[in-house]
């Protein structure tokens, strides 16, 4: 039997998600989103926290996640001082 309050638990959650999203009070990025933000393949960030490279990530549970933040760091970090001239 479905609960009738599920959708308006699942609406308030969503709410909440989409205000920090807003506000950048520190919601944490999914492996998928980060390779969106980069334009990499998700294989390519899990080959990264193998060897110890890549932007910053946290396990949580089983899931990895990151900080806008610092995987935007990650990037200024990674500029190539080639294409400054």
């Amino acid at each position: 039997m479905i609960s009738k309050t599920a959708p308006a638990q699942e609406t308030d959650a969503h709410r909440r998600a989409s205000a920090t999203e807003t506000n950048g009070s520190g919601r944490l990025l999914t492996i998928n989103e980060v390779a969106d933000l980069l334009g990499i393949p998700v294989a390519t960030i899990y080959r990264w926290r193998h060897i110890g490279d890549g932007p910053p990530g946290y396990r949580i549970g089983r899931h990895v996640r990151f900080r806008r933040a610092e995987v935007e760091a990650w990037i200024e970090s990674r500029a190539d001082d080639r294409t400054a001239r």
